[in-house]
């Protein structure tokens, strides 16, 4: 469970509002990457985003996992 994780309803159009708590916690202005997970949206400042792939790159076990899965 995340502190500042939300439910949200989609609307007509098939977009979400991201509440202004989220937004300023996840400090979102401008640019944002979206990840599917399972059952949720991740929502990522793009910057940050980047930080955590550099700092966490895929290795090559991780491939392995992957192509294990079928992804």
């Amino acid at each position: 469970m995340n502190y500042y994780g939300q439910v949200v309803e989609v609307d007509g159009h098939g977009r979400i509002l991201i509440p202004p708590t989220l937004r300023e916690s996840a400090q979102m202005k401008g640019e944002v990457d979206v990840q599917g997970q399972l059952t949720y949206l991740e929502v990522w400042n793009h910057a940050q985003f980047l930080e955590q792939l550099n700092r966490n790159p895929i290795t090559a076990e991780d491939e392995k996992e992957l192509d294990l899965l079928g992804i």
